[in-house]
């Protein structure tokens, strides 16, 4: 059975389904509205319980860099990046890229959840692609 990261952990997980299928979230503070990924329970600025979020599965590509050497549980050659999100928050997650060139800063990016690792045991994650790519 595949697991999503965090849900052995003590902070919340990174993805729930909301209602309408598993979804990236984040938390926000009702009282000052900041927003932090990964989620946490308690507001950094004024420790308000925060709330769980949807994030939007389109982003801006910061940064990416192909692994060549991977280890235990992928497999390379593959690509792992930093993701802005509307939110205001950077997402790190894999990058599904097949491009002759390295992807470039800037690139709008969505992403679907998939398996981000298999050992030692099946963990799902967001998987970020070029928006407009079905793949």
């Amino acid at each position: 059975m595949a697991a999503y990261p965090g849900h052995n952990a003590v902070d919340h997980q990174i993805i729930e389904d909301l209602g309408d299928g598993p979804v990236l979230v984040a938390s926000q503070c009702p009282r000052c509205g900041v927003v932090r990924y990964p989620p946490r329970e308690l507001c950094p600025e004024d420790l308000t319980v925060m709330r769980t979020i949807p994030l939007s599965s389109e982003g801006t590509l910061h940064e990416a860099v192909r692994v060549d050497t991977a280890p235990v549980g992928f497999t390379a050659p593959y690509w792992i990046a930093h993701v802005d999100l509307p939110a205001g928050v950077r997402v790190y997650a894999p990058l599904t890229w097949d491009g002759d060139d390295d992807p470039q800063e800037g690139l709008s990016v969505t992403y679907s959840i998939g398996v981000v690792r298999t050992e030692p045991e099946t963990i799902l994650g967001p998987v970020f692609r070029p928006a407009g790519d079905n793949g």
